[in-house]
């Protein structure tokens, strides 16, 4: 095993803590429990606890980064299957990466450490911005500053409450939030655009790349 996938198993056994028992309740001794390690082995990669906090936010940014290309590449024209997609792809990366869920938590966990949590919501407002301004007629009310923070608001909470919503209702629809979130920023043509995406995309979409976070 070479040193980057040590890296990586440590941070994926310390991103189960994480969602386990928080950040207060994470210590290094259960991570290093968790891996058969001792904790200076551990400490060799990730000294602290706010370190391992550190690489989940790096992580969500590496992953903002990642789905925001892929659906650029995907849709360099139309922002709603831009955002569609994006959106899509995160959500299936919230259940196949740890470090990438773990960094989600940090959000609503008020004992974890701020670090770049900031950029990361500047990070989502950027893109949002970007594929509205493509995706909205002229002259929209409200701006498209507005109808960015309007479509992160509902998006946002989705990822952060959606395990208490009902998602199998009948007529639920797949991307039921990323839809409610274009809807109300004032796009057209919604559903059409999440039908297409989705028959293109569901089942088909890319892998995490690990090698491109960047802890430096």
């Amino acid at each position: 095993m070479t040193g980057a996938d040590t890296r990586r198993a440590i941070a994926e056994a310390a991103a189960q803590e994480f969602l386990l028992r928080g950040y207060a309740g994470t210590s290094l001794s259960a991570v290093a429990e968790r891996l058969g390690l001792t904790k200076g082995a551990l400490a060799y990669h990730f000294p602290t606890k706010a370190d391992f906090a550190n690489h989940f936010i790096r992580t969500l940014r590496a992953a903002t980064a990642q789905a925001d290309a892929y659906a650029n590449s995907e849709y360099p024209t139309c922002g709603a299957r831009r955002l569609l997609l994006h959106f899509m792809v995160m959500g299936s990366w919230s259940a196949t990466v740890p470090c990438y869920a773990a960094g989600m938590a940090l959000f609503t966990d008020s004992a974890s450490p701020t670090f770049e949590a900031d950029d990361v919501i500047q990070d989502w407002l950027a893109l949002s911005i970007e594929a509205l301004e493509t995706a909205r007629e002229p002259a929209p009310s409200p701006s498209t500053l507005e109808a960015a923070e309007i479509f992160l608001v509902t998006n946002l909470g989705a990822a952060f409450f959606g395990r208490h919503v009902r998602l199998n209702m009948p007529g639920t629809q797949k991307l039921r939030f990323v839809r409610a979130g274009l809807k109300a920023a004032g796009v057209s043509h919604v559903d059409q655009h999440a039908d297409d995406v989705l028959s293109k995309h569901d089942g088909r979409l890319p892998a995490f790349d690990y090698a491109r976070i960047d802890d430096h």
